[in-house]
């Protein structure tokens, strides 16, 4: 006789497996046990297709709602959730996406599924203080090499070569799809953050960009600074650390190490 568990853990199998029989041990009164397992996995689906409309919005615009409820089946039986948690599920969406061959026709939804996703999680992510300058202006200019920033949990850095910063305005009303031309290659650099509840989004530089996502990798602040010039020569830090200090991209600074000891926060 199986466990609690054990009957669960099928049905979950039975469910989010296309194509799946229905356990010999699942036993129905009254409806047959296939068309009650099928209940229960249009519910499902429906509910983890309306999980990821929701964490895609400028994707579902994109495809429309008819193209985004067949490729979110494809994906939750390709990756079925791992957690409870709705709002973690679907960072393997934009992945997915780009392998999906009715989707190939669209070479920008992958990226701008990313963007989705940032901002997503964005929204989602924790609070947490912002670096305070001035713990920042306190340290010795000898200890900035070493300098490693922890970014705010709401911060993302999300780069493609199509303009989907661009696309992700316009579908938030700032700005028009008719003036979006998706055949030129230009850039984008975005930087996605969260005032309050109020998600931002900042375009960057090149250098700016490298910059970001090194110190986002946890390397010193020398070495960020090394892979920023060398993207843009002549890029200023001052006002770039400024700039990211005002904007709160930056939760704690850790000190360089003087010692064999641990390195501290500038906030110990």
């Amino acid at each position: 006789m199986p466990t609690l568990a054990e009957l669960q853990s099928q049905m979950a199998v039975a469910i989010l497996t296309q194509g799946a029989a229905v356990p010999a041990t699942i036993r129905c009164d009254g409806i047959p046990a296939a068309q009650r397992l099928d209940v229960y996995r249009s519910n499902t689906l429906g509910a983890l297709s309306d999980a990821l409309a929701d964490a895609f919005p400028v994707v579902c615009q994109l495809v429309g709602e008819r193209f985004f409820a067949a490729v979110a089946q494809a994906f939750v039986y390709a990756e079925p959730p791992a957690t409870s948690c709705l709002a973690e599920y679907g960072a393997g969406f934009p992945a997915f996406l780009a392998g999906f061959e009715p989707a190939r026709a669209l070479p920008y939804l992958p990226d701008a599924a990313r963007l989705d996703w940032a901002v997503h999680r964005a929204f989602h992510a924790p609070d947490a203080a912002a670096l305070d300058p001035a713990c920042v202006a306190a340290i010795a200019p000898s200890h900035y090499d070493g300098l490693r920033f922890t970014p705010h949990p709401a911060c993302r850095i999300v780069t493609s070569r199509f303009p989907v910063d661009r696309i992700w305005r316009a579908h938030h009303g700032d700005g028009d799809f008719a003036d979006i031309d998706l055949a030129q290659n230009s850039l984008c650099r975005v930087l996605v953050d969260r005032n309050q509840t109020a998600i931002r989004l900042l375009e960057l530089g090149d250098g700016e960009c490298a910059l970001l996502e090194a110190l986002f990798a946890a390397q010193p602040l020398g070495e960020a600074l090394a892979a920023a010039l060398a993207r843009e020569p002549g890029l200023e830090l001052p006002p770039l650390l400024a700039r990211h200090l005002q904007r709160a991209t930056f939760s704690d600074v850790i000190l360089p190490s003087t010692t064999d000891a641990q390195p501290r926060t500038a906030s110990n």
